[in-house]
């Protein structure tokens, strides 16, 4: 099953300067598209800046030079012996930088900022119109006080600084950051997931899907995306003016939200967003149209269990190699919250595996066999409900016998007190299973060859407690008997299907989009088979053709909205296949069909099933 959440807000930032704005201070929240891109010296509104990076000891009396964007020039000298930072001058007119000898990188890029941005303080005659920014990690960043090409000026380094910035200058970069949050706590509550992840969703699959939306236009490729989780809220905001950036409001490249700010303007800090490890490379956007998908399972895995979720969304960002690279990329546009179709808006899709939990209700024609696994379940439902089995007295434990239709013969006993967990780890009280290996009842058995009449052994099951205090094992209790019949074999008909065709049964009778599930049932029929004609399809026990999955497309538009995958796995009950379908609010209005997919037997290759007369429509 594949569950769906809706986000909760998005937007996007940009430090990007128009002409008549400054859309670093614009919000485009309520905006119907999230805009994703980077341009490199091409904005002559644009104020240039620089990252600068340390990476080990500075040496004594090596020097940098900066230049701002009005052609003044300061050079730095660096002291090893000098354990302040204050922008004093030398006799050389040097601007001294005091860099402890003990000190290898730690607090270097916070006495940088502190001495550049000094430089114009003092009476020195010294002016540096650059403003600088200590970041995390030894981080320095510089910007030019003024727009233009003009501060697009070389930096002079030494030794252990490098700059991320091309050619080692300033360079007029303007990108767009991405945010979005899901409710993830009204995810925790609805499924009832405590401290530990229980049942399927212990092997869950999370992704974070973003729907490009981008047509007649040119699309920028071959770049690498960065998933970030936020350390701080962000607000969405009432602004939604994407072209003129004329909306004001929370959230912009200033501010998050009216109590948190981004720890450096037109920076992302990594005391802002941390990386969460997912990443799209260049080779998943050779075209342009992709849909972009991020990994998220191991963070929501981690995030979901927690007593309170701190979780506060995700920022998608070009990664630094393609930031600050001399290319521009501009522009991904991708669906927001906010589209009237809803079908583009993001996504954050929970994978799991919810038919390996199914149980069979209804299998009163149920094909079984010979030297083949099987499960029996036992049911005590009384008034609707499911009844705890309970043991009849202490020492009792419950067991599963198949013999003889005499009970001359007993062919295999099995222990029967496994607790029966559904999909969301609970544990039901009113089922009892035991399982066959497949070399438990083999037609080769001298103790099976013998009752074996017409290709077939006619057998009794019998569920029963058994005393195990008894050392003789004579003190037992019937609960339940049933006869079974197990066939030595397929017939060779029964491994080909010449017309498979389906039949859909929808147990809710409609299908309403409220993020909720519903069951389904399928029904494979080989109309090549021998029927009797008077009975309709349900009436008739689906083909087993083994593992099937299922696909849901838009009718209207031909767009797949749940694709083949491991999460869209269906059950056989031994009369049908099952499957469970959430239904997200998105899906409203959809008219929607089913393709199926299974694998021959004797080619291994993959088979489809349609009927595309079919149809539902979502409510």
């Amino acid at each position: 099953m594949i569950i769906i959440l809706e986000p909760q807000k998005d937007s996007y930032v940009t430090n990007l300067k128009t002409k008549n704005n400054d859309a670093s201070f614009a919000n485009t929240g309520n905006a119907a598209t999230l805009d994703l891109f980077k341009l490199y010296n091409e904005n002559k509104n644009a104020y240039s800046w620089a990252l600068l990076e340390f990476s080990g000891a500075l040496e004594n009396n090596s020097e940098f030079k900066l230049i701002d964007v009005n052609g003044n020039i300061a050079t730095f000298i660096i002291k090893t012996d000098v354990d302040t930072a204050d922008g004093s001058v030398n006799e050389d007119r040097k601007v001294i930088i005091g860099v402890s000898s003990t000190n290898d990188t730690d607090g270097q890029a916070e006495r940088f900022a502190t001495v550049i941005n000094n430089v114009s303080i003092f009476d020195n005659g010294l002016t540096l119109n650059i403003d600088a920014y200590n970041n995390l990690e030894n981080q320095l960043v510089l910007k030019q006080k003024k727009p233009g090409e003009n501060g697009d000026t070389l930096i002079e380094l030494p030794a252990n600084i490098s700059c991320k910035t091309p050619e080692n200058k300033f360079a007029r970069i303007d990108y767009s950051n991405l945010l979005i949050k899901f409710d993830l706590e009204n995810f925790k509550n609805k499924w009832n997931i405590g401290e530990e992840l229980l049942g399927a969703f212990q092997d869950l699959n999370a992704e974070l899907i973003l729907k490009d939306v981008t047509t007649g236009i040119s699309k920028p490729k071959e770049y690498e995306l960065e998933l970030y989780k936020l350390n701080k809220k962000f607000s969405e905001g009432i602004g939604k003016d994407t072209i003129y950036f004329s909306d004001s409001d929370k959230c912009n490249f200033y501010s998050l939200s009216s109590n948190d700010n981004w720890e450096i303007s037109e920076f992302i800090s990594n005391s802002d967003a941390e990386s969460i490890g997912s990443t799209i490379s260049s080779n998943d956007l050779s075209i342009g149209n992709e849909d972009l998908v991020f990994d998220v399972t191991a963070y929501f895995k981690e995030e979901i269990v927690k007593d309170t979720l701190v979780d506060k969304g995700f920022l998608v960002k070009f990664s630094d190699d393609y930031i600050f690279n001399n290319l521009s990329y501009f522009v991904k546009r991708l669906g927001s919250r906010h589209l009237i179709n809803k079908q583009f808006m993001p996504q954050l899709r929970v994978k799991i595996n919810d038919s390996n939990y199914s149980i069979p209700t209804n299998s009163f024609n149920k094909l079984r066999y010979l030297d083949s696994a099987e499960t029996f379940y036992l049911f005590k439902n009384a008034n609707g409900h499911l009844q705890s089995i309970v043991p009849p007295a202490d020492g009792f434990s419950l067991k599963l016998q198949i013999s003889s239709l005499d009970k001359s013969k007993v062919f295999v006993t099995k222990d029967a007190n496994t607790p029966i967990e559904n999909f969301l780890g609970e544990v039901l009280p009113g089922i009892k299973k035991a399982s066959l290996e497949s070399t438990d009842l083999s037609r080769y058995s001298d103790d099976v060859v013998s009752f074996i009449k017409n290709n077939s052994l006619n057998a009794l099951i019998t569920w029963f407690w058994e005393n195990d205090d008894d050392i003789d094992n004579v003190i037992t209790k019937t609960v339940f008997e049933e006869k079974a019949v197990f066939l030595v074999s397929e017939s060779s008909n029964e491994t080909k299907y010449e017309n498979l065709i389906t039949s859909i049964k929808i147990t809710e009778n409609d299908l309403i989009a409220s993020d909720n599930i519903c069951a389904v049932e399928v029904y494979f029929v080989d109309t090549k088979k021998e029927y009797d004609a008077v009975k309709v399809p349900y009436e008739l026990p689906s083909e087993n053709i083994g593992e099937v999955n299922y696909q849901v497309y838009d009718i209207e538009t031909g767009s797949v909205m749940l694709d083949f995958e491991e999460a869209t796995g269906m059950f056989y009950d031994g009369e049908k296949y099952k499957f469970n379908l959430f239904l997200p609010k998105q899906f409203k209005n959809k008219r929607i069909n089913f393709k199926f997919k299974y694998k021959d037997i004797l080619t291994g290759t993959d088979r489809f099933i349609l009927n595309k007369k079919y149809s539902v429509r979502i409510l």
